[in-house]
């Protein structure tokens, strides 16, 4: 093993030319073999990095707060989660095609459309505790693809609190979207970019309901935590 990776201890030398001809090819072959493991690792640690920044890695761990589409609303999510305390302990999932490369190193990131079922599965949707579906203004009418985006999410995990933005809280679909839904108005949306508030979802829960969403969202940290 030694004479393998170094040229021996020097305490004992082959003095027969059988012995020096063996000993040279050790030598050789070990720094061979170990600089290819060493290569090897160093490879299969750089594939590992970039599969994950470049969201192609499945999300292993569950309880998350999963986002789908990066918008600018969504971004100022991301960076108001650390201070709302009922929401800073949950790691951050990012589901989306609008960025190429994970914009937060520290959250996971998953590149593909949310509303196809296989990247909500990447993502974990099944195990999230909280969805947010953004409203991506590239479509004629965002809202369809949100509430499409949040049924998938629904028949993936039906006990996820989802929150959506939409254009027209009041439009006719709503009617056929699930009722518990949190809704929050692009307009209102816009309000805490505008007053430079920090963008505290919470906040959109009807009242009426606040309590118990706080108290599940609670349960499922406390579960995580035992």
């Amino acid at each position: 093993m030694v004479t393998s990776t170094t040229v021996g201890y020097g305490d004992i030398v082959p003095v027969t030319t059988a012995g020096r001809v063996m000993a040279i090819f050790t030598i050789v072959a070990g720094f061979y073999i170990f600089t290819s493991l060493i290569a090897i690792v160093a490879e299969s640690t750089r594939a590992f990095a970039e599969r994950r920044d470049t969201g192609r890695m499945p999300i292993r761990f569950g309880r998350h707060l999963l986002i789908c589409e990066y918008t600018a609303m969504a971004d100022e999510l991301v960076q108001s989660l650390p201070m709302i305390p009922e929401l800073a302990p949950f790691p951050v999932v990012i589901a989306t095609d609008l960025v190429e490369h994970n914009p937060y190193r520290q959250h996971g990131f998953v590149r593909g459309v949310p509303i196809n079922p296989a990247v909500l599965r990447q993502a974990n949707c099944a195990e999230a505790a909280m969805v947010f579906i953004f409203a991506n203004f590239r479509f004629a009418d965002p809202d369809v693809k949100t509430l499409h985006i949040a049924s998938r999410v629904r028949a993936q995990n039906p006990d996820a609190i989802v929150f959506v933005e939409l254009v027209a809280p009041a439009g006719e679909l709503m009617q056929y979207a699930p009722s518990d839904l949190v809704v929050l108005s692009s307009r209102k949306a816009m309000e805490y970019v505008l007053r430079k508030a920090p963008v505290n979802p919470l906040e959109w829960i009807d009242p009426a309901r606040r309590a118990e969403i706080v108290a599940k969202l609670e349960a499922v940290r406390t579960a995580e935590g035992g």
